[in-house]
């Protein structure tokens, strides 16, 4: 198996470690310690007194960082594999002392392995690579103080991970601190993120579970409601080759210009159609403020290219007067490792971030206002814009 060994440089490991609180005999443990930049840098941080322990997949390296740090309890293991940490020395330590802190930049990818399967509470959730190590850690150790990572930022607001990071939000306080730039690490394009998980206090999980009471107009509605449902469009353009004449829209960007959507009428099956009216934003490609479009229609099958938002008390063309307000912020929404693209997670972030209540909807389900909502924040609330 081919490592996915991207070492964090000097300045990345002391930047994390300026975010440790001060503590006296820290347990330190980074379960993918690599050449060991992180404990050194929580090490100057921390003082001597703390105890560094740290494990690595790959036995060379163990070696050569136990060499060079003859005071650190450094092992092999494969931290996602339950008897490899049986039999490693820090791994064991780590659980018999219950470690204080977890550093660790995790790897990033398994070069096209698929997910994998981690305990989360009584659930099990597939995760990318990063996030198994964040859930898998998180489980076991279940760290005093917390885990500070470096994270790909993919991991942080991408759709994979999104159910795992609801759990973890339940109860962690999680902070994103800064976004580091492509290039950061010399080995690797993806752009990432120091980011800490800290449990929450008592009182804070409390907090979570108050809901937010709008009064209720005649109508049924609730005065102040800012409500809106993302849509994520499902059906790939393909399906349209086998379409004829029918009375189903159906729209796709190429059926958007200069901010009207024209969708074509197709025998698609009416149980593919999203409610309407929305506002159409494109979810894949270089972001065009031309194609932010609203549809009237009753209701249309939305390609997979596409997402639809339907607003509650809103008028969507107030919401979308919103939207282009801050155009320059929708736009910085639009990247990816391949072709640019916007997640549910980045747009669910960006309509908070404009004092709006989103919730990520399936295709069909029928449009309802969200309130009375949980209170409870966003995974990205502390994030750099």
């Amino acid at each position: 198996m081919s490592h996915d060994s991207h070492y964090s440089p000097s300045g990345v490991a002391s930047e994390l470690a300026s975010h440790l609180p001060k503590l006296d005999d820290a347990v330190v443990f980074d379960p993918a310690v690599g050449e060991g930049a992180l404990l050194r840098a929580a090490a100057v941080a921390l003082g001597s007194s703390a105890t560094m322990l740290g494990a690595d997949v790959d036995p060379k390296t163990a070696g050569l960082t136990k060499e060079a740090n003859p005071a650190w309890t450094i092992s092999v293991a494969d931290a996602l594999q339950p008897r490899s940490r049986a039999g490693s020395a820090a791994w064991r330590e780590a659980r018999m002392r219950r470690v204080d802190i977890v550093v660790m930049n995790p790897p990033f990818s398994y070069r096209g392995h698929g997910r994998t399967l981690v305990s989360v509470g009584a659930e099990q959730i597939r995760a990318t690579p990063a996030m198994a190590f964040v859930a898998t850690v998180l489980h076991v150790l279940r760290p005093r103080v917390g885990l500070f990572a470096i994270l790909p930022r993919g991991a942080v607001d991408g759709e994979l991970d999104r159910r795992l990071w609801s759990h973890i939000q339940r109860e962690y306080r999680v902070a994103v601190h800064r976004e580091l730039p492509r290039g950061t690490f010399s080995t690797a394009s993806a752009t990432s993120m120091l980011i800490s998980i800290c449990p929450l206090e008592e009182p804070e999980r409390a907090d979570l579970g108050l809901v937010h009471r709008p009064a209720q107009t005649a109508d049924g509605g609730f005065e102040g409601c800012k409500c809106v449902e993302i849509v994520r469009g499902r059906v790939q353009v393909a399906a349209l080759n086998d379409a004829r004449e029918g009375a189903v829209s159906w729209v796709h960007t190429r059926d958007i210009s200069s901010n009207i959507a024209k969708p074509r009428k197709t025998d698609l099956s009416q149980s593919l159609a999203t409610a309407g009216p929305l506002l159409l934003l494109p979810r894949v490609g270089k972001f065009d403020p031309r194609k932010l479009a609203i549809l009237d229609d009753s209701s249309a099958v939305l390609s997979d290219c596409l997402f639809g938002v339907r607003a509650g008390n809103w008028e969507l063309n107030d919401l979308r007067s919103r939207l282009m307000a801050d155009i320059d912020l929708l736009r910085r929404q639009y990247f990816g490792t391949g072709a640019p693209h916007m997640t549910v997670g980045r747009l669910t972030a960006l309509l908070e971030q404009l004092g709006f209540v989103p919730r990520h909807v399936s295709a069909n389900a029928a449009p309802r206002c969200w309130c009375p909502r949980s209170s409870a924040p966003s995974l990205l609330d502390s994030a750099v814009a």
